[in-house]
C-alpha cells in the first residue's frame, strides 16, 4: 500500500515496461530507505505534530464536525504520512473517542420509550400497595 503512489496507472506491463521497472525499483528503494531513516530529534518532534494534528482531525471527521479547512489539512497530511502511520494514528484517534464516550455519564430521556416501563412499574407498584392497605 504504501508504494501505491509510484505504480503506473491505466497502462500495462506491455505497453510501458519501462515505467514498470521504475515502479519495481522505487518500491524497493522506498522500503529501503524507510529502514534507514534517520530517527532525529527533529523527526520525532514532527512525527509527534503531524500524529495529533492527525488524531485530532480524524476525531472530528469521526464525529461528523469537520470544517473544511480541517478536510483539506487531513487529505495532506495524509499525502505526507506513510500507510502504517495513518493505520496506526487512526486505530489511537478511535480509541480515545471510545474512552470519551464511557466516561460520559449516561443522560436518559425520560420521554423515551422504555423510561415507559418504569412508570408502569411504579403504577402496578401503588395498586398493589392499595390491595395490601384494604
Amino acid at each position: 500500500e504504501e508504494v501505491r503512489k509510484f505504480k503506473p496507472i491505466n497502462t500495462s506491463i506491455k505497453e510501458n515496461p519501462k515505467r514498470w521497472w521504475a515502479f519495481a525499483i522505487n518500491s524497493v528503494l522506498q522500503e529501503h530507505r524507510n529502514e534507514n531513516r534517520p530517527f532525529t530529534r527533529k523527526f520525532l518532534v514532527q512525527r509527534r505534530r503531524n500524529r495529533l494534528k492527525y488524531i485530532k482531525l480524524w476525531k472530528a471527521k469521526l464525529l461528523k464536525i469537520i470544517t473544511k479547512e480541517e478536510k483539506i489539512s487531513l487529505e495532506k497530511l495524509e499525502e505526507i504520512l506513510e500507510y502504517e502511520d495513518i493505520l496506526f494514528f487512526r486505530s489511537l484517534a478511535e480509541a480515545q473517542i471510545e474512552v470519551q464516550i464511557e466516561e460520559q455519564p449516561i443522560k436518559i430521556n425520560n420521554n423515551a420509550w422504555w423510561d415507559l416501563s418504569t412508570y408502569f412499574n411504579k403504577k402496578d407498584d401503588i395498586n398493589n400497595n392499595n390491595e395490601e392497605e384494604e
